[in-house]
């Protein structure tokens, strides 16, 4: 009955209600009690004293889970699946940097927040980093960091002489503050050159990827605009 009711609740695009965005809370190890799974958190006249606060920067170890194929109103959750049986909604789309996660265990920090309109009903957690447990079961990558926005141009690069990738192209993007990334992905409106503002969060390869080694960031959208 709870999963009707929260499919019924969708809004008509797929699109997650934004959480705010990250603050500089220190993280603490979560000690909550329990919630029944799949309900959001209530409002309550003692919200300003509670030790659990929605905008409190909990750390907390989950499995990833993303929903096998699209349903009612194109929704294709990603979850975290806690260690006490709650399910908690992190996006409503398989977003493309959370799928390498997939059914990996992992310690994960962030933020509980409350969505504005309409939304499923569920406790709604904004990803700040999360980081693959046991480095053996990493995959392609072993964690990521909270998302960004940055100024700086995207270019071309090309492997040196004498290196494993000696004369291969790749794509990197330099910010205006000077650091280099290498990309985790290659976005469809990358072009070089032009100074462009990103959305991106900072990806770590695991020790099993062969990689160039420095900083790298999956770039989740670009802003040409002026």
């Amino acid at each position: 009955m709870r999963s009707a009711l929260a499919l019924a609740l969708i809004v008509a695009c797929a699109s997650p209600p934004a959480p705010p965005a990250a603050g500089n809370q220190q993280a603490k190890v979560e000690k909550a009690e329990p919630r029944a799974a799949g309900e959001q958190r209530p409002q309550t006249d003692d919200d300003d004293d509670d030790d659990d606060d929605d905008d409190e920067v909990i750390t907390f170890e989950a499995i990833v889970r993303v929903d096998s194929e699209p349903g009612s109103k194109k929704l294709q959750a990603v979850w975290l699946e806690r260690t006490d049986g709650e399910r908690w909604i992190v996006a409503y789309r398989a977003e493309p940097w959370l799928v390498p996660f997939a059914d990996k265990a992992v310690e994960v920090t962030g933020g509980r927040y409350i969505p504005g309109g309409q939304a499923v009903r569920a406790t709604h957690f904004r990803v700040d980093s999360l980081r693959v447990t046991d480095d053996k079961d990493a995959g392609l990558f072993e964690s990521l960091g909270a998302e960004q926005t940055m100024t700086g141009r995207f270019a071309e690069q090309v492997g040196t002489v004498g290196a494993k990738d000696e004369g291969e192209r790749y794509p990197t993007f330099t910010s205006d503050a000077g650091t280099s990334y290498e990309l985790a992905n290659r976005p469809e409106a990358l072009a070089f050159g032009a100074q462009v503002k990103v959305r991106a969060r900072e990806m770590q390869y695991s020790k099993f990827a062969a990689h160039r080694g420095g900083p790298m960031v999956w770039v989740i959208d670009i802003d040409d605009g002026p």
